[in-house]
């Protein structure tokens, strides 16, 4: 397994493909592409949840913003880890099965990569 920052914004297309290939598990942790900004935070950064065409994707789905993000990884065959201390929303991260994204969606998010990131490497 290997565990890396992930998210629309990140999408680490190369790394997925070499796990791939190489039959290693990708985990993807920030799926949602840290909404909260913590103190200190560079609010230059765009955030993923404020992106129109993930709002109308969400839409059209008729499900959240986080729904999307969380099935764009697994959709890609992407382990994800979505972080929350909120219990409603702990459960709302768990039921994204009835639903996926085609691949007209998928390319769209894929076009939102930006090699973003919002963790800093240490």
């Amino acid at each position: 397994v290997l565990q890396c920052e992930g998210h629309p914004y990140l999408a680490q297309t190369a790394l997925r493909e070499y796990c791939e290939k190489n039959q290693i598990v990708l985990e993807a942790y920030s799926p949602l592409g840290n909404p909260t900004r913590p103190a200190g935070w560079d609010h230059s950064l765009k955030r993923v949840f404020d992106n129109e065409e993930l709002k109308k994707l969400a839409e059209e789905l008729k499900v959240t913003v986080a729904d999307v993000c969380i099935r764009y990884q697994l959709d890609r065959k992407v382990v994800v880890i979505p972080k929350s201390v909120t219990p409603s929303r702990i459960k709302s991260n768990f039921e994204v099965w009835g639903f996926t994204l085609n691949k007209d969606q998928l390319s769209r998010v894929e076009k939102l990569n930006a090699n973003q990131r919002y963790g800093i490497p240490t």
